[in-house]
């Protein structure tokens, strides 16, 4: 497997991919990794250790706890640990690549799973998971514990780690985020499976669907919101049609492309996707998926609403069945236009969603409606949830 060299973008997106998986999917992968990784160094005659906080929970709690990146150490009785050449030929053989290395440890990927390999030059104890506790202190380093951690062990993590999730999103987080936790784990959130767990306010706003937008409320709405992931993957394609941030609503953006030397500025500088390999990432972090053109907003504002477009969270190839470019003007224009009284409809069922007066889902649907309105055809309102 070649090695390739990660940007703080690229972490920042793996961190967010694995919070975004279910935990049944983020443990079990864990679990398959640490358990490959443990056999192929014990051939090589080393044992793996847990480190930082990834042991400290399997060593003081007796479970695995969320972490994006499992720390470890390979360490031999006799040998002590592997000299960097020899890490870096165990890991290539456990299925790993390098894709980083500073002043903290070399890190590998395998399956979008990171582990770090610690560098370390302290006095190590190795540890039996969830029995004899120690902690070992230095004067220039916090505490650390190292523990050895069984493939018994981490299989009865499993079961426990997922239903500590399900206890914590019940007990500290509210609306929105319960709802998405409970979707990622498979399970249906219709209101009254929300309402038996005592999110009463919540599940009367899922069953009534949101609120009706008017035209000079969405108007006034920001097409960017706070969202870190504007900054790390779309900022290109927001930048297109908002004139490089000046313009901030969807009023001053009608307004904007409303004239003719606007939209040719615009037009000059679009650059339509291409036929790209796709990351096995949630495309919504997938940046081989962003960086493929700038024009995945505009090109709806250019096309309106289509039947049968593709969700992109949905596609594993950025090919249509027919060859041509998902997400191209040629792959819009060959979809046939919706009517009013379908547009309407898929408005009502499919409620955008509104934080602090900016979208935060629903933008390809809202860049639609600016072409609608750019056109001189009559605003069909929104339903909108809000927080």
């Amino acid at each position: 497997m070649g090695d390739v060299r990660w940007d703080a973008r690229d972490f920042r997106l793996n961190e967010l991919a694995w919070q975004f998986w279910p935990r049944t999917r983020q443990l079990s992968r864990r679990i398959e990794i640490l358990t490959r990784l443990s056999e192929v160094a014990a051939r090589n005659g080393f044992h793996v250790y847990l480190t930082d906080r990834p042991g400290v929970a399997a060593f003081l709690l007796g479970r695995l706890t969320d972490a994006s990146v499992d720390a470890v150490e390979l360490r031999s009785t006799n040998r002590g640990a592997p000299a960097p050449a020899e890490t870096g030929h165990i890991m290539q053989n456990a299925g790993f690549r390098l894709v980083e290395m500073n002043a903290t440890g070399s890190y590998f990927e395998q399956s979008l799973r990171l582990v770090r390999i610690a560098e370390r030059n302290q006095t190590r104890t190795r540890l039996g998971a969830g029995r004899k506790r120690r902690v070992i202190e230095s004067s220039d380093r916090a505490h650390a514990v190292y523990a050895a951690v069984s493939v018994d062990d981490l299989q009865k993590f499993l079961t426990e780690q997922f239903l500590e999730g399900v206890c914590y999103v019940k007990d500290r987080l509210s609306g929105r985020r319960i709802a998405g936790f409970l979707r990622r784990q498979g399970i249906v959130c219709g209101a009254a499976f929300l309402k038996a767990l005592a999110l009463d306010s919540y599940a009367r706003r899922f069953a009534n669907r949101g609120e009706k937008v008017s035209l000079d409320r969405f108007l006034s709405f920001s097409l960017l919101d706070d969202s870190e992931l504007n900054a790390l993957v779309r900022r290109p394609h927001f930048n297109l049609i908002t004139d490089n941030g000046r313009v901030r609503t969807i009023g001053e953006i009608v307004e904007f492309m409303k004239h003719d030397e606007n939209m040719a500025t615009i037009l000059r500088n679009a650059r339509d996707p291409v036929s790209v390999k796709l990351s096995p990432y949630p495309r919504h972090l997938d940046r081989s998926f962003w960086e493929n053109g700038n024009a995945f907003f505009f090109n709806c504002v250019l096309s309106g609403f289509r039947c049968d477009v593709r969700s992109y969270e949905q596609i594993d190839s950025m090919l249509d069945e027919r060859g041509g470019v998902l997400y191209s003007r040629q792959y819009y224009s060959r979809l046939p236009a919706m009517s009013d009284v379908v547009i309407a409809q898929l408005l009502r069922e499919k409620p955008i969603e509104v934080t602090n007066g900016a979208v935060s889902s629903g933008r390809h649907r809202v860049c639609a409606m600016i072409g609608h309105l750019i056109a001189g055809r009559q605003y069909l309102p929104f339903w909108a949830l809000t927080a």
